[in-house]
């Protein structure tokens, strides 16, 4: 297996595999209001997917391949499609291709979680979503997906043209009370803290006239590594770098991309909790946990 990892083909494979994760893979079909995104151009779109690929093979083949630097490393790689996006620049007239750069400090960008890719798909065409993006955290690196809404449920975005940030327009989420506080509570306090990034992941302290609040809480848990309010996408995300809740979640979702299933509750948990183990006992290797999931029965 640790043979095999050297083949360039495992570097397809472990893209692969982030992409499905993340659901980076729909940025193909990914949409947005030219008026009020025109940097989302055909081109940009097909930079921010090279981009996944590319910092991926940098964390898992040239860095330090832990889970910690998949979501807390701030850098990315660009062309002069990208580059606006990010408030960097590049040489211009280049050949298209990404090149690295350090982010911002003052953006607080964190890994995978804030790049304009993920923050793309995880928005809607006029606008962010901090539904969908707290629900990936609840969902993809916390294994605690919440329920689907009722038959009844009005999913439709809110309305923008009203003059309030996101967070007002969530809190109809957390005061209509019963089923719908129940799962937004799950959602809505982890994704309102990715609302200094913008619905094509533009950084940005102000909507409309009004200052962003991106104070954010994971609710339910008894992981102490998650416990307690945090500040923007990069808290969040040394948080969940922190979590043993998160790293074995993680080798669940390889886990199931491996095996192509779902695991099965009991037939399954000795060889998942073994793979768990093992990822943790590395200290979040993701190379580590590649392997490991060839040594279970």
């Amino acid at each position: 297996a640790r043979q095999m990892l050297t083949s360039p083909k495992a570097r397809v494979a472990v893209s692969n595999f982030v992409s499905q994760w993340t659901g980076a893979r729909r940025l193909d079909i990914t949409t947005k209001d030219a008026a009020l995104f025109p940097e989302f151009t055909t081109e940009a779109r097909a930079a921010m997917a090279a981009e996944l690929s590319a910092f991926v093979d940098h964390v898992m083949w040239e860095g330090d391949h832990t889970l910690t630097s998949l979501l807390t490393a701030p850098i990315g790689f660009v062309n002069e499609s990208l580059a606006p996006i990010y408030d960097v620049s590049v040489p211009l007239g280049g050949s298209g291709a990404l090149q690295r750069v350090d982010l911002p400090p003052e953006q607080g960008r964190a890994g995978l979680l804030t790049q304009a890719g993920f923050l793309s798909v995880q928005g809607h065409p006029d606008q962010t979503s901090p539904v969908l993006r707290g629900k990936f955290v609840r969902s993809m690196l916390l294994c605690q997906p919440p329920p689907p809404p009722p038959p009844d449920a009005d999913i439709s975005p809110p309305d923008v043209g009203a003059g309030l940030t996101a967070r007002d327009r969530a809190a109809t989420h957390l005061d209509a009370g019963g089923g719908c506080y129940n799962c937004h509570q799950l959602m809505d306090p982890i994704g309102l803290a990715f609302e200094s990034f913008d619905a094509i992941g533009r950084h940005r302290l102000t909507e409309g006239a009004q200052t962003i609040d991106v104070t954010g809480e994971v609710v339910n848990t008894t992981d102490a590594a998650l416990a307690g309010e945090f500040h923007g996408v990069r808290e969040l995300a040394e948080k969940l770098a922190q979590s043993s809740t998160v790293r074995d979640c993680v080798a669940t979702q390889w886990f199931r991309f491996a095996s192509g299933r779902l695991e099965a509750e009991r037939e399954d948990a000795c060889s998942l909790g073994t793979l768990q183990q093992a990822f943790d006992a590395s200290g979040g290797d993701l190379q580590e946990l590649v392997v490991a999931i060839t040594q279970t029965d």
